[in-house]
Parts: structure tokens; C-alpha cells; sequence
């Protein structure tokens, strides 16, 4: 009895099959990373056109914004198969409640394009004009995430100036020693929009307690530089002099 000839037909749709598989598993993977990419807040506003926009992306989702004004929210869907990348928004909060913008999108690092129709057809390319406007924005940083580095204890000392300090972050707080002498502890507010990245406490216990004291600060792995005024205006500068007075820490493990 001879062997029976492999059924090529079925073979070829099986192989098919795998193939298609494989690339729409591997388009889901991409269109996850480049929401998750997405993920946070970016500010900017349109080519050639209006200014002071917000944009928060959350999972599926993103909230807008410009100049504090709520312009709704939408839920997205991504195609990064396409060349330029195609990211719609259906209405789902605001004046766009219901409706589809058609848009293209393109990421370079912080930076975002995302250009959105107004009309029935897509952009074709990443400019403001006609009834497309094209959004260019910068993402800030991740206050939760600079909060969360900063959770523990870092020790140091004022530039130029006393050792000895030891600070410890917990939260949206910080408690400050020197020496073993208790100097105080405050509340945190951080805009990591801003650059340098603004830190400011407010005196919650001891000598400095009421008073807001206006910071500035950066951060380079296990070491920071936290930059604070006694006085009314923010450092300008991570130095120490004048009013102010500047702390090199490192994070202890």
C-alpha cells in the first residue's frame, strides 16, 4: 500500500491560519505598548492655532482640557498597522458625545502629534487646516511615580554648607532631622510639568510650621538635589546662597 499524499490544501490553511494568528497577536502587542506609552499627561495645543490644552490617557480612554475648560472624553481605538499610525475618539463626555473623530498619530519620545478631523475624512498628514487640527503636546512627568522614587530615606547635607541631614518621604509627606535634632515635617506638593521640577512643602511641625516653602528639585537615580527658599520667591538655580539653600541626598538602601 502505498502512502497516502499530504492533503496540501489543508496544510496551506493551517499555515495560513498560523500566520494570521501570529500577526494579529503581534498588532495587539504593539497597539497595548503604544497606549501604554500613551498612558499620563501631556500638555500642549494646536499647530498654528490655540494654546493651553491638556490631554490624560487612560487605558482606552483620554480626558481633554484647554485653559481648565472641560472639552470632554472619548474612548479610543488604535490601529499602529497603518502608516501613520490611524487613533479615533468616540465622544463619550462633551460637546462630541456620540461622534467619531478620524485621526493620525505619531510619538517621538515626550513628544505627540495627533492630528483629528472634524469632518468625514481622515487627515493625510500632520498639519491644522481646513477641518483638521493637529495637536502637538509634551508629556509631563508622573507625579505618583516621582513620589513613589522618592518614598524612604535619603541622607546628606546642604550644599557649600551643614551635614548631617537625613530626610525620610513617605507618601505626599516628609519628615527632616539633622543631626538627631527633629527639624520639622510638611506636606509635599509636586509639578513635575514644570522644568526643574517644582517641589514645595508645607510646614506641618516645628519651627516652620503654617509656612510654604518653595522648592525646586531633580533627581538622578539614588541622588537628588532639593533646592528651597526661606523667603517669598522659588530658587532659580540648584545653589546655595541668598535665601536659599540647597540639598545634595543620597537615597540609603
Amino acid at each position: 500500500m502505498g502512502m497516502k499524499e499530504p492533503n496540501l490544501t489543508f496544510l496551506t490553511a493551517i499555515v495560513l491560519v498560523t500566520i494570521g494568528f501570529s500577526h494579529s497577536t503581534t498588532q495587539a502587542d504593539n497597539n497595548a505598548k503604544i497606549l501604554e506609552q500613551l498612558n499620563g499627561t501631556w500638555k500642549g495645543g494646536v499647530l498654528n492655532g490655540a494654546q493651553g490644552h491638556v490631554l490624560v490617557f487612560k487605558g482606552k480612554g483620554v480626558a481633554a482640557t484647554q485653559n481648565a475648560n472641560d472639552l470632554g472624553a472619548g474612548n479610543l481605538v488604535l490601529d499602529s498597522s497603518k502608516k501613520p499610525w490611524t487613533l479615533d475618539a468616540k465622544g463619550t463626555k462633551g460637546g462630541h458625545k456620540g461622534q467619531d473623530r478620524l485621526g493620525i498619530l505619531t510619538i517621538d519620545g515626550d513628544s505627540l502629534k495627533w492630528c483629528v478631523s472634524l469632518g468625514k475624512n481622515r487627515p493625510a498628514d500632520f498639519k491644522t487646516g481646513g477641518q483638521n487640527f493637529c495637536l502637538s503636546l509634551k508629556k509631563t512627568g508622573d507625579n505618583a511615580k516621582i513620589l513613589e522614587q522618592l518614598n524612604g530615606t535619603w541622607k546628606g547635607g546642604v550644599l557649600n554648607g551643614a551635614q548631617g541631614h537625613v530626610l525620610v518621604f513617605k507618601g505626599k509627606g516628609v519628615a527632616a532631622t539633622q543631626n538627631a535634632n527633629d527639624l520639622g515635617a510638611g506636606n509635599l506638593v509636586l509639578d513635575s510639568s514644570k522644568k526643574p521640577w517644582t517641589l514645595d512643602a508645607k510646614g506641618t511641625k516645628g519651627g516652620h510650621k503654617g509656612q510654604d516653602r518653595l522648592g525646586i528639585l531633580t533627581i538622578d537615580g539614588d541622588s537628588l538635589k532639593w533646592c528651597v527658599s526661606l523667603g517669598k520667591n522659588r530658587p532659580a538655580d540648584f545653589k546655595t546662597g541668598g535665601q536659599n539653600f540647597c540639598l545634595s541626598l543620597k537615597k540609603k538602601k
